[in-house]
């Protein structure tokens, strides 16, 4: 009962918080009543506005405040590190920045060893696909709709990482257990 009237009050403009009546004069065939005063709960809530909007603003002008000053002292830093010549990063970055040097390649050693695993990854995988039975997952290079029916059992097949690079079926996973 006690909340069903407390609902009926805060339906009057006279006791509503927000938004806050106006307090004007009212003009009935010219002539002047008095001016209306808000609520006390209304005046609360007002004030309450007021602080809330009062720490707001601070929190604000503070966080702002703090964030000029880092702004400031990383600009100083900033400065401080460019002017010193003598620095050994600043020496390594100034040598790898410069375009007066020239681009070396890889060496002959490089060379070789890097052609030597590229033949010797061709070759195994022509050996792996002529001389061995078995199965493999190929893919293919364009994408492919497939169909299943209902009646029919899907292929689930999954990548294992700690398989080496396996792919298994979710049955044997589970019979691996």
């Amino acid at each position: 009962m006690y909340i069903a009237i407390s609902n009926r009050y805060a339906l009057l403009p006279a006791y509503s918080a927000y938004p806050l009546p106006k307090s004007s004069t009212r003009q009935t065939n010219a002539t002047i009543t008095k001016k209306t005063k808000p609520s006390k709960f209304c005046r609360k809530a007002e004030r309450g506005y007021q602080a809330r909007l009062l720490t707001r603003a601070r929190k604000i002008c503070e966080a702002t405040i703090i964030d000029d000053h880092i702004d400031m002292a990383e600009d100083e830093r900033t400065d401080m590190a460019k002017a010193n010549q003598t620095d050994a990063k600043r020496i390594s970055a100034d040598h790898g920045h410069s375009t007066t040097r020239s681009a070396i390649g890889a060496s002959f050693i490089q060379r070789t060893k890097k052609a030597g695993q590229v033949l010797w990854a061709t070759a195994k995988r022509a050996i792996q696909q002529f001389w061995n039975n078995k199965p493999h997952v190929r893919f293919v290079p364009q994408a492919q709709i497939r169909q299943f029916h209902s009646e029919q059992q899907a292929l689930m097949v999954t990548y294992d990482s700690g398989a080496d690079g396996h792919y298994i079926s979710e049955r044997d996973r589970a019979q691996a257990k």
